[in-house]
């Protein structure tokens, strides 16, 4: 039997489907955000609304077939198809309410929503009660099974696809739309699959349900339940939506976000946060001319430019006007809306102003920690496991340097400064952690343009997530190159230490050997005694003296045995009892007793070696034997006393020979004055007698009156001449008188006076002149006539008349022509006086002798070897100066003599 559609059911049919699944989905995506508690109705009435829509698009369907046959349908059985519609669409809705499904369960609920599906469809097709039965191709049949399992597949997959996508809606209608013909299409697939007999009737047709009208109505009604169920998911999401907005306005006030509604420039509404904020409650804030006075010129334009309808996208930084005139540093957000014909906008603003302390001090604290890392050479690194790339601070880019304005290097780069020995250790330690999810160090080098170095230290931990998968890598880098040189340095001087201890221990070795062979070969006494007296060493030389071996003496108290009997208590006892190091005596002599019971002498020094804190440990004596040297001192003290002796009488003797020498200038001087004050005084009594007779001639011609005037003219010419001769040379004999009485009182007095020394040292030399009478040696005085000073004249002359002296005598043969100059000048704060000869000089054999007593060259010609050791004396004690021989070219010899400018002491 042939059948034919009417396709205005069809199409009618066609979209109940669409608008069963559209309604499905729009239930389905509510689901996931109703209550536990209210999920089982939404379930129920939702299956009640989808297997309504599916159970009437699959009515409408069954009523567009046009049979050549009356049809009707067995209201029992056909209300009963409804059943598997409702179970199917709860099974759909119960795994869409899901946030996640698996694919296993996603391919069971299609299984089981499919078959619910097929079920209703079977099951109206029976309710025709067609005789003889329905006959299906298998094919078709199970091909319209595995239509509805596949659209269950694909519905359930688009819908968990769509709920991620944010253009959710659009691909929502989508989706319903292809739902919508794939349950159609399975319908009309198990129509194409029915086989009508020719002769087929239909057992209901006068009692069952039948007719397009009632299609229609039956189509009408799925489309007025689907309907309400859509409103009633929209009403309940606008009430959801207007819910979730009171409880955001309210968590955000809770947040400290303030909220402004604003229309046509004016606040219409406030929350109490913004009440908080501005310190102005929401009457105040609604009287405000426009929104604009709440915060400054500069955020405003931020918001919402002048002349610029749109609004200013993302988030901006204002200052908020405040009650009593302060400002809040805020983050404000402005969106605009459509609210019927106003436009409205919604300004939501958040008190920044801790963050921004938070934001410097961080900022402070990263500067710090920059520096911290620049100081310790120590910077910080993150490897990105997805971009491959390590995240390096400062510091790490300066030690790898590198360049990198976001600090972003690709691991690449970074593994092509490696050292290629240290690569592979590194990439061991690194896997290890990786597979541990646990840290790692390692020491490496990198390696810079020209092969140079750099070692570092190389930190790093791995964090996993709670599988156990590694998802991030951090850590750190120091610059140890300093470090490792300092470490290399280090070695290399404690190996040259340890070869030097080692040469060192050798050599004390060798010296204690060698100490050891000199305290046992050596002439001095030596021996060691401990904090008790006893002997711990006991060289060769105590042995040789005293006859015991050291074996003998051992531990064994050193007043036991060497010390004389009637001492040996006296010396345990003070041991014993002054054990402290500074009551020891350090030098001492004592006798000693050797085992033939000889007394030797023994000069001993002593050292204590102490411990940390200062007691006595042993007491190590050096000594020599000094009997024999004793009896030598003795003998000398006789040999020094009887010495000193002649050496006073020497000295009585000096002085005598002094004095004598005193007196002998003394004389000289006397006869020099004879001699000196013979011709002026002869010349005057010459002119004396001359005058007598003159006046005794005029005498007798006056007496006999043959007086001219002729003869008293030549008389007072006489007398005048000889008056004037005679007073010159009176004049002349008392200054010879008064000039060698000044130098003897001079010679013979201690007193110190001021003189002029060039004046002086003429009158010396005038007092000197009858010495040099007969000889051709002539004496210059060429020192400076203004220089004058305090000294001692007597020891001044004695200087010079010794040192004139001893060159007439020494440096000239008889009759020898030669000059002497004497020359004296002031140079700083000293005299320097020259006594220069062009004499023969003096051997250089004897030059170092020259000053001492009674060493003379010429003792059988006058010479008494004090002279020069008499000028020493003065010069170095009177004088408080120094005399030597100065070194000139040619022949002769000079006396450089200086002395203080200022005296320091007046005593002679």
């Amino acid at each position: 039997m042939t059948f034919s559609y009417q396709w205005s059911l069809v199409a009618f049919s066609v979209f109940i489907g669409i608008f069963a699944a559209y309604t499905m989905l729009r239930l389905a995506s509510r689901l996931a955000w109703v209550s536990r508690t209210t999920r089982s109705y939404w379930i129920a009435g939702g299956a009640c609304a989808m297997g309504i829509g599916v159970w009437a698009m699959h009515f409408v369907g069954m009523l567009a077939v046009h049979l050549p046959v009356p049809v009707a349908y067995d209201p029992l059985m056909t209300a009963f198809s409804l059943l598997p519609a409702i179970l199917a669409s709860a099974i759909a809705l119960s795994v869409l309410a899901r946030l996640q499904a698996s694919a296993m369960t996603r391919f069971m609920a299609s299984m089981l929503i499919g078959l619910g599906i097929v079920a209703m469809h079977y099951f109206g097709m029976a309710a025709m009660k067609m005789a003889p039965s329905i006959a299906y191709d298998r094919t078709l049949s199970i091909l319209s099974l595995l239509i509805a399992v596949g659209t269950s597949w694909v519905a359930l997959s688009l819908y968990f696809r769509e709920r991620k996508d944010a253009k959710s809606r659009g691909h929502r209608l989508i989706s319903a739309v292809l739902m919508g013909l794939a349950i159609a299409g399975m319908h009309y697939t198990g129509m194409a699959a029915a086989d009508f007999s020719p002769d087929a009737v239909c057992t209901v047709a006068s009692s069952g349900l039948g007719g397009d009208t009632i299609g229609l109505l039956v189509g009408l009604l799925a489309v007025l339940v689907l309907a309400a169920s859509l409103v009633l998911t929209f009403y309940d999401e606008v009430i959801g939506e207007n819910n979730f907005y009171k409880a955001l306005l309210v968590a955000q006030s809770d947040a400290g976000e303030g909220v402004l509604l604003i229309e046509n420039g004016r606040v219409i509404y406030a929350n109490p946060a913004m009440e908080c904020l501005s310190g102005l409650s929401q009457a105040e804030l609604k009287a405000l001319p426009t929104w604009t006075a709440l915060v400054d010129e500069a955020g405003a334009e931020l918001l919402q430019p002048a002349g610029v309808f749109e609004l200013a996208p993302g988030r901006r930084e204002v200052m908020l006007h405040v009650h009593g005139g302060m400002q809040r540093t805020c983050e404000a957000v402005m969106t605009s809306f459509r609210h019927g014909e106003a436009s409205r906008q919604l300004l939501v603003c958040r008190d920044i102003t801790e963050r921004k302390r938070t934001e410097s001090a961080l900022r402070q604290s990263e500067a710090r920690l920059n520096e911290a890392q620049h100081l310790a050479r120590l910077g910080s690194w993150e490897f990105d496991m997805v971009t491959d790339e390590y995240i390096m601070s400062d510091e790490s880019l300066r030690i790898h340097e590198l360049t990198s304005l976001t600090g972003r290097v690709p691991r690449t780069t970074v593994a092509a400064l490696i050292h290629p020995d240290d690569l592979v250790v590194v990439r061991q330690h690194r896997a290890q952690a990786l597979a541990d999810l646990g840290t790692f160090s390692v020491e490496m080098r990198l390696v810079f343009s020209g092969g140079r170095l750099k070692h570092v230290h190389l930190r790093g931990a791995v964090q996993g997530d709670a599988r156990g998968n590694p998802i991030r890598v951090s850590g750190t880098i120091q610059d140890i190159t300093e470090q490792k040189l300092a470490e290399q340095a280090l070695r290399s001087l404690n190996e040259t230490l340890e070869q030097r201890v080692r040469d060192r221990t050798y050599e004390l070795e060798q010296q204690s050997a060698f100490i050891e062979a000199i305290i046992d070969t050596a002439e001095a006494l030596i021996f060691v005694i401990d904090t008790h007296g006893r002997f711990v060493r006991f060289n060769g030389a105590c042995e040789r003296l005293t006859g015991y071996r050291f074996d003998e003496l051992r531990d064994q108290p050193f007043w036991a045995h060497v010390v004389p009997p009637e001492r040996r208590e006296t010396a345990q006892r003070q041991y014993e009892n002054e054990t402290a190091p500074d009551q020891l005596p350090r030098t001492l002599e004592v006798e000693w007793l050797t085992r033939d019971g000889q007394r030797r002498l023994i000069a001993w020094n002593n050292a204590m070696l102490t411990d940390e804190s200062g007691r006595l440990q042993y007491m190590i004596g050096t000594g020599i034997d000094i009997t024999e040297r004793k009896s030598a001192e003795l003998a000398l003290i006789e040999a020094n006393q009887n010495l000193s002796r002649t050496i006073a009488t020497l000295r009585d003797t000096q002085s005598q020979l002094v004095q004598s020498e005193k007196m002998a200038s003394l004389g000289a001087l006397v006869a020099g004055i004879s001699h000196e004050i013979n011709t002026p005084i002869g010349i005057g009594v010459t002119s004396a007698t001359t005058l007598q007779e003159e006046f005794k001639m005029l005498s007798r011609a006056f007496d006999g009156g043959t007086l001219k005037r002729s003869s008293l003219e030549r008389f007072i010419a006489h007398g005048l001449n000889g008056c004037d001769i005679l007073v010159n040379n009176l004049l002349r004999a008392a200054e010879l008188i008064r000039s060698f009485k000044q130098v003897a009182v001079d010679q013979s007095s201690d007193e110190w006076r001021h003189l002029n020394l060039h004046d002086y040292i003429d009158e010396i030399i005038l007092s000197l002149k009858p010495r040099f009478k007969g000889s051709a040696v002539q004496v210059f005085n060429v020192s400076n006539r203004h220089l004058t000073i305090r000294t001692h004249p007597g020891a001044i002359y004695q200087i010079l008349s010794n040192l004139l002296l001893n060159a007439l005598i020494h440096a000239f043969e008889l009759r020898q022509p030669g000059t002497i100059r004497i020359s004296a000048e002031q140079v700083g704060e000293a005299i320097q006086l020259d006594l220069a000869d062009d004499g023969k000089g003096i051997s250089p054999e004897i030059e170092d002798r020259i000053f001492d007593p009674f060493f003379t060259t010429r003792r059988g010609a006058g010479g008494s070897g004090l002279g020069l050791h008499i000028v020493y004396n003065l010069v170095a004690g009177t004088l408080g100066g120094v005399i030597h021989l100065a070194k000139k070219e040619g022949p002769g010899t000079t006396f450089r003599i200086r002395f203080p400018l200022q005296p320091q002491e007046e005593d002679a």
